[in-house]
């Protein structure tokens, strides 16, 4: 199955159009649009192609394969003109993945122990940070969304109480935390932990994905989408410019 995801197109007919082009290009099934269809947001420029009556038909055409959530700039009046669900807050695909494979997986390093579905998390970025987003996920999950406009793809470590006495994120490798927990404490966390062999507590980890803006690029970057690429034993990520060019890769087991 091949993922299309893009955000933040805030009204552009014309970057919708050269998003689409790039979905046939990849040879994509389902459309992921991590909210803020049609309104260009007041702190924005108005965007190149701006057209919002034209953008909600093109959309429209192709509600069959779009999956959405609300971004900040939506509201019941863009539900009006769209006719697929644009105002859920978060939604949730659930893969299913070879069981064999799941035991003691990774995904570039992520602990995903006695997984038999990839979560991927789809939000908008403005009601949730990444630590509550993971906070609400197994383990291993795939953390999407868009707001900031700037490109992320990433692994991140979600630290626990007992490694930590506040949460936040911690770039790299998992590890054993130090300050430990017993496999039951782990489980009682909703998987936000692992416990090791010796009863430790692993910190769970995650992969961060944002597409950036097709539309209103910020940070230095171009206009861009992500594809999520999955088999039932392994997936791999790409972060794209509209243009095609490959900006970043990775590859899960």
């Amino acid at each position: 199955m091949r993922i299309f995801i893009i955000s933040d197109i805030h009204g552009s007919l014309s970057a919708f159009d050269k998003a689409m082009e790039a979905y046939s290009r990849e040879k994509a099934g389902l459309l992921v649009i991590c909210g803020d269809y049609l309104n260009h947001g007041p702190r924005n420029d108005i965007p190149d192609g701006y057209d919002t009556k034209g953008l909600a038909a093109a959309l429209n055409k192709v509600k069959s394969f779009v999956l959405g959530v609300r971004g900040n700039c939506d509201s019941e009046v863009d539900q009006m003109m769209l006719e697929f669900p644009v105002l859920a807050p978060y939604t949730t695909i659930l893969l299913p993945r070879d069981e064999a494979a799941g035991k003691g997986a990774s995904c570039g390093g992520l602990q995903t122990e006695g997984a038999v579905c990839r979560r991927i998390f789809v939000h908008h970025g403005h009601l949730y940070t990444a630590e509550e987003a993971a906070k609400l996920n197994p383990a291993g999950a795939v953390i999407v969304s868009g707001h900031t406009h700037v490109p992320v793809l990433e692994r991140f470590v979600l630290k626990t109480e007992a490694s930590s006495d506040e949460a936040g994120l911690q770039s790299g490798e998992s590890g054993a935390s130090g300050g430990g927990c017993t496999p039951a404490e782990a489980a009682c966390r909703g998987g936000n932990c692992l416990p090791s062999a010796d009863g430790t507590c692993i910190p769970a980890s995650y992969v961060l994905l944002n597409p950036g803006s097709v539309s209103i690029p910020k940070g230095g970057s171009e206009p861009g989408y992500a594809v999520i690429e999955t088999c039932p034993d392994a997936m791999t990520i790409r972060l794209c410019s509209l243009a095609g060019k490959t900006l970043k890769v990775l590859e899960c087991q």
